[in-house]
């Protein structure tokens, strides 16, 4: 049975395992970037594999789900720790930004300025050229405001900036609501911000404004967010939840399973299905790793690959058009379409590879560096510094 010490929550101690969750996290959105790049050749490669293996690959973009909650969790935690700091908004904000801001820009940057110098830049990539300051003021899940697609497979391929941009908003609008509401009312503003992020997605099916907007996306954060709050201030309601959630565990797979491979006729209907259980199954993960501490989770590569996450996510689908040409069509064109699962695995471990490779040089040279800055910010009272 899970536990929750509340004497743990006074401090936010850095768990190992939680870099272990992130881990997980970006090797499912890498499966479903790299994996899913021609579902009709895996068909032909394979006509029961690969269809299969294509639908289970697919469910990799909930691993944002996992970030999102892990993120709300973390930054819930920080801000209620802080709450008292006569510094709280700058020190908050700040340190978001040393971590955030230089790897973001640094990739606009050399994007519109750097690689056109020596890579041409396709017709179908124009509209991202002219509407470029959506990314600049992270405005890139606003889809309302642009015709265009930022997915697009082509150089340059933002189309998973989005999160960051959900990331941004929540940095700016959560340390409000946590400041500004009392204790004993935070948690139903965070349980109203899920319920209405779970409405807007259903309307976002429907009225173009609420389609990937933060608010759609929301209920992940809120979560996490409900998650740090309880252990801190009523942990019983975790261990009730924790579990509820362990007890029918096996009934939550199978219906995730079942989800996972409802015909695309049933459209909204299944992915919502699919995102309301990988909030609770990963929600539950988070609560047993915080207290149970999972073994596995506490691998040095699991915690390496954690620690760079961010770097990997933003620079394994921006390269995305660059692997596809030489990794991937090559290959095709060489070895035939009936090869094209092989093909696929080759291709989605070589790129992913390459992305981590990247992330960690990028890491060490640049990131790692900028951090150390944080020191300057720290949160006025001592004994809750984070």
């Amino acid at each position: 049975m899970v536990q929750f010490d509340s004497k743990k929550t006074n401090q936010l101690q850095h768990l190992p395992q939680l870099d272990g969750l992130r881990a997980i996290a970006i090797f499912l959105v890498l499966l479903a970037h790299f994996f899913n790049i021609n579902e009709a050749n895996l068909s032909v490669s394979s006509p029961l594999l690969g269809p299969i293996l294509s639908k289970l690959t697919q469910f990799g973009v909930e691993g944002v789900t996992l970030f999102f909650i892990l993120s709300g969790y973390l930054i819930s935690k920080i801000l209620i720790n802080n709450k008292s700091s006569d510094n709280y908004f700058s020190s908050f904000l700040m340190r978001r930004v040393l971590r955030i801001f230089p790897l973001y820009y640094l990739i606009l940057f050399l994007s519109f300025f750097i690689f056109p110098l020596f890579f041409a830049v396709p017709q179908e990539a124009q509209p991202i050229i002219q509407e470029q300051w959506m990314l600049w003021t992270y405005l890139s899940n606003a889809h309302f405001l642009n015709i265009s697609s930022w997915d697009i497979d082509l150089y340059p391929n933002f189309g998973h900036f989005w999160t960051l941009s959900v990331e941004e908003h929540f940095y700016l609008l959560w340390p409000l609501l946590i400041y500004f509401i009392a204790t004993n009312r935070i948690s139903l503003w965070m349980w109203f911000v899920f319920i209405f992020s779970l409405v807007s997605w259903f309307l976002g099916q429907y009225i173009s404004f609420f389609s990937w907007t933060t608010l759609t996306y929301a209920s992940s954060l809120a979560v996490g967010g409900l998650i740090a709050h309880y252990e801190r201030t009523d942990n019983s309601n975790l261990i009730k939840y924790t579990k509820w959630v362990q007890k029918h565990a096996y009934l939550y797979v199978f219906l995730f399973l079942i989800a996972v491979f409802l015909p695309r006729s049933f459209g909204f209907l299944g992915d919502f299905i699919v995102h309301i259980l990988s909030i609770i199954i990963f929600s539950a993960l988070l609560l047993v790793v915080i207290e149970d501490k999972i073994t596995f989770l506490n691998s040095k590569i699991l915690i390496f690959i954690g620690k760079i996450s961010y770097g990997i996510y933003v620079y394994h689908a921006w390269l995305r058009p660059f692997f596809k040409e030489p990794f991937y069509e090559n290959f095709i064109q060489s070895y035939g379409v009936e090869n094209s699962l092989l093909i696929t695995v080759a291709y989605t471990l070589v790129s992913s590879m390459i992305s981590i490779f990247i992330a960690w040089v990028s890491w060490e040279l640049f990131e790692k560096k900028i951090l150390k800055f944080k020191k300057y910010f720290p949160y006025s009272s001592k004994k809750l510094e984070v």
